[in-house]
This record gives C-alpha cells, sequence and structure tokens, in this order.
C-alpha cells in the first residue's frame, strides 16, 4: 500500500540512501516514486545543515543529489540577496531579480523574501519542476519558474517580458569531464560571453564565483565591477 510521499521521507530520514536502495522490491511499492524519495533522502542529508527551514518540510523534493551539494546555504543565500537589494536601492529601484542559473532555488528563495517578483531559470527541466513545486510548499508565491538554455543570443527569451533591476547568475563551476573549474570563461554559462547581452538588459549583475576565482583577474575581464564581496560561513570561504 502507497503512502504520502512526505510520510515516506518522514520514515526513512536520517536511513542510509544506498542500503534503503537494496531494499527496493519491498519499498518501492510504498510509494509513488522512488527514485525521486532515494535522491531527496540523500539530498536532505546534505541540506540539514546548509537550509534547515527546507529540512523542516519533508514534503520538498530533491531529484538531484548534485544539486543539494551545490547550491547556496540559507544564511549566503541571505547574505546574496541583501546585496542584492542594496545595490539597488541605491538608484532608487528595487522590485525584480532574475535568477538565470536557479539550480535547486535556495538564492531565488532569499531573494523572493526582499523581491517583490522574482525569475527563476533552470536549464534542467527535472530540476525546474522540482523548484516550482517546492517553492509553493515554501509559501513563495512571487516566483516565476522557466526552463531555459541560457546562450548568447537569447537572453530575452528567457526574461520573456521580465524587466528585472538585477541579474543574477552562478554559473556551473564543473567541466564536461567533472572537474572543477574557476577561470570565468570555464563556467557555464560562459559569462563573458553574454556580458553585453546582460548589460543591455539590465546595468546591474550579481555573479558569484568560485573561492579559487583570482579576483584581480575577474574585475579585469568584466571591467564593469563596482563591489567585491568575499564571503565567509563557518570558517570557510563561499
Amino acid at each position: 500500500m502507497k503512502m504520502d510521499f512526505a510520510d515516506f521521507i518522514l520514515r526513512h530520514d536520517g536511513e542510509d540512501p544506498a542500503v534503503l536502495a537494496l531494499s527496493r522490491d519491498r519499498l518501492e511499492v510504498q510509494v509513488e516514486d522512488f527514485e525521486l524519495a532515494l535522491s531527496t533522502l540523500e539530498a536532505r542529508r546534505k541540506l540539514r545543515g546548509k537550509v534547515p527551514e527546507w529540512v523542516a518540510l519533508p514534503q520538498l523534493r530533491y531529484p538531484f543529489r548534485l544539486s543539494a551539494e551545490q547550491c547556496s546555504s540559507a544564511e549566503t543565500a541571505r547574505y546574496k540577496a541583501s546585496a542584492a537589494l542594496r545595490s539597488c536601492e541605491s538608484s532608487g529601484t528595487a522590485s525584480r531579480i532574475a535568477d538565470l542559473t536557479g539550480g535547486l532555488g535556495v538564492d531565488s528563495w532569499a531573494f523572493s523574501q526582499r523581491f517583490q517578483e522574482v525569475l527563476y531559470n533552470e536549464m534542467n527541466p527535472a530540476l525546474a519542476a522540482a523548484a516550482e513545486y517546492n517553492f509553493r510548499e515554501l509559501g513563495a508565491c512571487n516566483i516565476r519558474v522557466c526552463s531555459r538554455e541560457l546562450r548568447p543570443g537569447n537572453l530575452q527569451e528567457v526574461l520573456d517580458g521580465f524587466r528585472p533591476d538585477i541579474l543574477y547568475l552562478d554559473p556551473a563551476r564543473r567541466s564536461q569531464d567533472g572537474r572543477k573549474v574557476f577561470r570565468l570563461e570555464e563556467g557555464r554559462p560562459d559569462v563573458l560571453q553574454l556580458l553585453p547581452e546582460l548589460l543591455e538588459a539590465c546595468p546591474r549583475l550579481l555573479l558569484k564565483l568560485s573561492p579559487m576565482a583570482d579576483i584581480s583577474l575577474a574585475c579585469k575581464q568584466l571591467g564593469v565591477v563596482r563591489e567585491v564581496h568575499v564571503v565567509a560561513a563557518e570558517g570557510e570561504c563561499k
């Protein structure tokens, strides 16, 4: 007999997903999507110290373990939201922000608490669908979700009429073969290729870079940097 997804998560919370997978024949009949339940249980272990507000809601769904590993903590996401808001308020506008590299959605969730409207874009449709569901469960009703690949020439297609006061990007910092990378041109998307189009759409950008990035080189490559924030949490540079 199948049980509610949240009930299944609560029943097995804290258990090793690899051990649960060995009991697939017995357990998969108990929940509608066993693979999603396994990935959610594994992600919750990663999120417990990072985003406790999300872990408190067992109905939230996480289709990919890696997105939980790479997401912002609630603490750093709120810091970025505050920094973005301050940047906008200096010009008297602070109502809309577009998160063009949405991921798990923790940053967009934090933005939704400081901005009137948020555009969340994530090119992976499964991750975007999970984020849309999670935002509803979190009560973040001012986030518009879309799932489009951001590439040179299609920013307006991604924005789809949304007029942001500031753009946020956190490019993926892994190469096709899984290696960690840290140069601007190695991220996905390549911010340097997109820069003219980004600045034409909105004069304010907030970029999250690798802790290993060469700050002087990044500033030189971008050429339009007004502020650099080095953010640490629990003694670790983020």
